[in-house]
This record gives C-alpha cells, sequence and structure tokens, in this order.
C-alpha cells in the first residue's frame, strides 16, 4: 500500500500540469490562505455570534449542534457537484500484479482528500478549544468533536457511492437528492425541525458519551458499502467508455425524420449516453426543474420589489435552461478529441450548430412543461418561467456558442462526471456574462416601465426574436467558427 501512495505522489510531481501551473497554484494557495484565515476567526467568534443572535441565555451548544445538521445537508449537495469521484486513479493499476483489494483501498483512502473537509474542521477546532473543551471537560468534549467528525466523514463516503452509483444506476442518487430537497421542504412548512433533531443528535453526545460507538459505525459502514460495490464493479471494461457498465445510447427515433439534423442530434444523444462525462448534462437539467422549490416557500420572493423579481427570473433561467448553458458553453470543447475529423466530414457547420441548438430546444422544452407544476405553488412563476424559457432558448444558446468559439481547451470525456478539467475561466465568465447582461437589460426597463409585466415580456421578447432568427444567428456563427478553426484546432491538439 506504501508503494502505491508513494506512486501517487510523484505521478502527482510529475505531471505536466504540476509545473506549467505552479503561478496559478501559488495565487490559489494564497487566496485559500486568507480563507482558512476567515473560517479560523468564524470558528473563534462562533460562540458570541449565537449569543448576538439568540440572546445571552442562548445554550452554544445546543445552537451549533442544530446548525450542524443543517451544514451536513447542505455538504451532501456540495459534494454531489465539486467532490471528485476517484475511481480513475486506480485504472493503471489493473493490468499489473496488483491485487484488486489493495487498489480498492487506494482509491477510498483518497477519497476524504478533498478541500470541502478543510473548512469544516477550520470553524470547528478553534470553536471545541475555546467554548466546549474548557466547559464540558476531555472525555464530553472529544465526544462531541469525533461524533460531529463521524458525520462528515460518512458524507464524504456516502456521497461517493452515490455519484459512483449514479453512473450504473441514476435513480438511487435521484431518489437520495429528491428525499434531501423534501426534508428541506417539510422543515420549510413547520412540519419538523432540522435544528431540534442536530440539538439531539450532537447534543446528547455531550452528557452520553457511550453513544459515540454509533457514530462511528455510520462512517465504516459507508465505507464497507463503498467497498463492496467498486470491488464487484471495478473491471477494465467499466472503463471502456468512461465509467461503470457504461451503456451505449441509441438516440431518438423521431429525430431520424429530421435528416441530416435529426441524424447529428440523434449522435449527439449517443455521445452524451456513453461518456459519464456528458451523461450528467442530460438527467441534471430533470433535477434542475426542482430547483424553485428551495426559495419560492418564502412568500418574501413573490410579493418583493425588483430585487426579488430578478432573483426568480434567475432561478427561472436554471430550472427551464439547465441544459442550454451546460451544453452550449462547451460546443466544441466536446468535439475537442476529435476535432480535425469534424472539420472533413461531409457536412456543414451549420448544419452542426443548427442539431446542438434543435437539440437544446427540445430539452429545454421538456423541463419547462415539466415547471408548470409550479402553478399549484402561485400562477406568477409560471408566467416568470415561461419568459425565462423565451430567453434561455432564443438568446442564451447563441451567446454561449458564440463564447466557445473562443475556447480552446478540449474536454477529456473519459473523466468523472463532475471533473473541471477543460473548464477554464471563459466557461465560468460565459454564464457570468449571461447574468450581468440580464440584470443590464433588466434594470432599466423595470425601473422606467415600474412594471415586472413588461421587464419579464421584454426579455421574452428578446428570446423569440432569437428563435425566430435562429437561422440567421447559426450562419453568422458559422462564419465566425471558420475564421477560427485553425486556431481552436490548434489548441485541441495542444491541451
Amino acid at each position: 500500500m506504501v508503494d502505491l501512495i508513494i506512486n501517487n505522489i510523484r505521478e502527482i510531481t510529475r505531471s505536466r500540469d504540476f509545473s506549467r501551473k505552479i503561478v496559478f497554484n501559488i495565487i490559489m494557495g494564497l487566496l485559500f490562505m486568507i480563507m482558512a484565515l476567515n473560517f479560523l476567526l468564524l470558528g473563534y467568534m462562533l460562540d458570541e455570534v449565537v449569543r448576538d443572535v439568540y440572546g445571552k441565555d442562548a445554550g452554544v451548544i445546543n445552537t451549533v449542534s442544530g446548525w450542524l445538521l443543517y451544514y451536513l445537508l447542505i455538504d451532501i449537495i456540495m459534494r454531489i457537484n465539486f467532490q471528485q469521484l476517484k475511481s480513475a486513479s486506480g485504472k493503471p493499476y489493473m493490468i499489473m500484479n496488483v491485487p484488486r483489494s489493495r487498489i480498492v483501498a487506494l482509491i477510498l483512502m483518497k477519497v476524504p482528500l478533498n478541500s470541502l473537509n478543510v473548512f469544516p474542521a477550520l470553524i470547528l477546532l478553534p470553536f471545541f478549544f475555546k467554548s466546549v473543551l474548557p466547559v464540558y471537560g476531555i472525555l464530553s468534549s472529544v465526544s462531541w468533536l469525533l461524533s460531529v467528525c463521524c458525520l462528515l466523514l460518512m458524507n464524504n463516503y456516502l456521497v461517493n457511492y452515490l455519484k459512483t452509483r449514479f453512473i450504473k444506476n441514476p435513480v438511487v442518487t435521484g431518489i437520495f437528492i429528491a428525499a434531501v430537497f423534501i426534508i428541506y421542504i417539510l422543515e420549510r412548512i413547520g412540519m419538523i425541525s432540522i435544528q431540534d433533531v442536530g440539538a439531539v443528535l450532537f447534543g446528547n453526545m455531550i452528557q452520553q458519551s457511550y453513544l459515540l460507538p454509533l457514530y462511528i459505525l455510520l462512517p465504516a459502514v459507508t465505507i464497507f458499502v463503498n467497498y463492496s460495490f467498486i470491488r464487484s464493479n471495478f473491471h477494465l471494461d467499466s472503463f471502456a467508455h468512461g465509467g461503470f457498465m457504461s451503456k451505449a445510447g441509441t438516440g431518438v427515433g423521431a429525430f431520424e425524420k429530421f435528416g441530416l439534423t435529426g441524424w447529428l442530434m440523434n449522435n449527439e444523444i449517443k455521445m452524451m449516453m456513453r461518456n459519464k462525462r456528458t451523461r450528467i448534462s442530460l438527467y441534471m437539467p430533470a433535477l434542475f426543474v426542482f430547483y424553485g422549490l428551495l426559495f419560492y416557500s418564502d412568500s418574501r420572493y413573490l410579493n418583493g420589489g425588483a430585487t426579488e423579481e430578478y432573483f426568480m427570473f434567475f432561478i427561472g433561467l436554471f430550472i427551464t435552461g439547465f441544459f442550454s448553458m451546460a451544453s452550449a458553453n462547451v460546443t466544441y470543447s466536446y468535439e475537442g478529441n476529435f476535432f480535425g475529423y469534424m472539420l472533413t466530414k461531409n457536412y456543414e457547420i451549420e448544419d452542426f450548430l443548427r442539431a446542438k441548438y434543435y437539440l437544446i430546444l427540445s430539452i429545454c422544452s421538456i423541463t419547462w412543461l415539466i415547471s408548470f407544476f409550479y402553478y399549484f405553488v402561485h400562477p406568477r412563476i409560471v408566467l416568470i418561467n415561461t419568459a425565462a424559457f423565451f430567453f434561455v432558448v432564443g438568446f442564451a444558446p447563441f451567446f454561449m456558442m458564440f463564447i466557445s468559439t473562443f475556447n480552446k481547451q478540449k474536454l477529456n470525456l473519459s473523466l468523472d462526471s463532475f471533473s473541471l478539467q477543460g473548464k477554464g475561466p471563459s466557461q465560468f465568465m460565459a454564464v457570468f456574462a449571461l447574468l450581468l447582461l440580464v440584470a443590464v437589460i433588466f434594470v432599466p426597463v423595470r425601473y422606467f416601465s415600474d412594471s415586472s409585466g413588461i421587464t419579464f415580456s421584454v426579455l421574452g421578447a428578446l428570446g423569440l426574436a432569437g428563435i425566430a432568427l435562429h437561422n440567421n444567428i447559426i450562419s453568422l456563427l458559422a462564419k465566425l467558427f471558420q475564421s477560427r478553426k485553425y486556431i481552436m484546432s490548434e489548441g485541441f491538439r495542444n491541451s
């Protein structure tokens, strides 16, 4: 096991990116240190924060224990988005004389090595030494701290299992995420109290240290489940298309009726289904349909002013158009590994872009229709989501395609679903620029018209104009592509 760990360290230090991005890593390290100092200060002052919010007589430990359960639920959602799978790191050892059990053990050993574990530790440790240990003694205090650490560790391996399972069967992961949202909704409508449950879970450890073995058992069980699942599915053919038991997509039969455009749309769906990194783009829009449930239970957003209206439009963009922003943002990066082949195919780039656009329009239309259930929350939400839908299919795709023409980083489709490889600042800035552009349109129209209806109508009309003129816009994007295709090709070869 030690030799495998040493080999992994050498893999990192000898990689091309380690020396090429050393300046970037130094800058990020400095920013990390600044953030770490802020979190340390927050942990040290946490008891005073509790007293300021709840009064001087508030029970600090019970209050913080209640907050911890909130954090653990949020932590699961954050990890699903940002925690990377480590399964691919075992691939090079599969053709060597290394027992499978050691490879899986190495993978599981690397799971907790992520920055999401650093920040809670920076808050908990100062709070523990200042507010817990001096009051409750060593045994009770250490039991409380270990119980929190055990549940954080359980989150690491639980999310690793959910994401690994998602590649093979997304239903289990989807049910679990839906359950987290249901818990949140039940808490918002007052049926349960997450803070009270958290106070019981962690607060009792102060008086009942003998319960600690139960908390230690939780991460142990999740580690065993991960080990069993990965070991039973860990074969070379699991990596044939970049994931465990990947199945080749067959496309949509109805698209075949649309000639070359339909054939290209089916090719796009097959590519997404065969690679786990792209497959997530087909599943995430269905989850984001329920994104509004996090906010719409608060009447402040439904009856607020201009700021709340903009925020509701922002939510509507993600509910109806997540696929639009995620897919159009990497229009050419998906083809980066075979960009030269794409240039020599016997179809025009307009056909390729048109197929991309029609696929975006089709999937966003489905999520928009599903979002009609928000009518039962408030009819106004449906109108806002409709304006957001027209904007996100009539303006956003072309804006993202324009930005993607200047991207020269290819995406390695064999990596895990949540890998950040190939996603440079341009992709993140494109989404930010789109939201900023919405604000640039929204603010003056809202100010001079003093009407939310007119504001949403203007944004929706802008999208409708884009839909009506999509062939002309695609022709302009094709001309831009022709002027940059060799620059892009060179960039994809070198990335």
